[in-house]
C-alpha cells in the first residue's frame, strides 16, 4: 500500500488558504501528504486579430497552466514540507477535474472550501462542491465560507 495522500483544492481564494490549513491538520492527523490541486477552466476562444488566431486557444491553455503550476509552488509555502507531495494542475472543468484526480491519485481524502455561490439546486453548497461531495471516491471534508 502506498503512502496516504489528501487532494486540497485551491482557486487561490483567501478561503481556499483555510482549506489548505484545515488539510494540513488532517494530514497530521492521518499521517498524510498532500497534494495541492488547480482546475485550469477550459473556457476560452481563440484571440483573433485578423482571419488567423493570434494565440490558440491551446497555448493560452499552455500558458494558464504553467503560471498555475507556478502559483501552486509558491502557495505550497502554507504546507509544511513534510507534508507536501506535489501540486497538480489539470485543465477542464474544475468539477470533473477534481473527481478524476481523486481517482487518479487513489487519494483519501479531498479538502475544499465552498464558495456557495450558486442558488436553490446546490442548496448552501457551491456547484462544484455539491457535485464533488457526491461523485467523489473518497470523503470530501468541505471547509465553509463563515467560520
Amino acid at each position: 500500500m502506498g503512502e496516504k495522500t489528501i487532494l486540497v483544492t485551491t482557486d487561490f481564494s483567501d478561503l481556499s488558504k483555510r482549506a489548505i490549513a484545515e488539510a494540513v491538520k488532517l494530514a497530521r492527523y492521518a499521517g498524510a501528504k498532500i497534494i495541492l490541486f488547480y482546475a485550469v477552466e477550459d473556457t476560452l476562444p481563440p484571440l483573433f486579430y485578423g482571419p488567423e488566431p493570434v494565440i490558440s486557444r491551446e497555448e493560452v491553455l499552455k500558458r494558464h497552466e504553467s503560471k498555475a503550476k507556478e502559483a501552486l509552488i509558491d502557495l505550497a509555502k502554507e504546507i509544511p514540507d513534510e507534508l507536501f507531495l506535489k501540486p497538480k494542475v489539470s485543465v477542464g472543468d474544475a468539477r470533473y477535474s477534481i473527481v478524476e484526480a481523486a481517482k487518479e491519485e487513489n487519494v483519501e481524502y479531498i479538502v475544499m472550501a465552498t464558495h456557495g455561490h450558486s442558488a436553490f439546486g446546490a442548496f448552501l453548497l457551491g456547484s462544484t462542491t455539491h457535485y464533488v461531495v457526491n461523485k467523489a471516491p473518497c470523503p470530501v471534508v468541505v471547509v465553509p465560507a463563515r467560520k
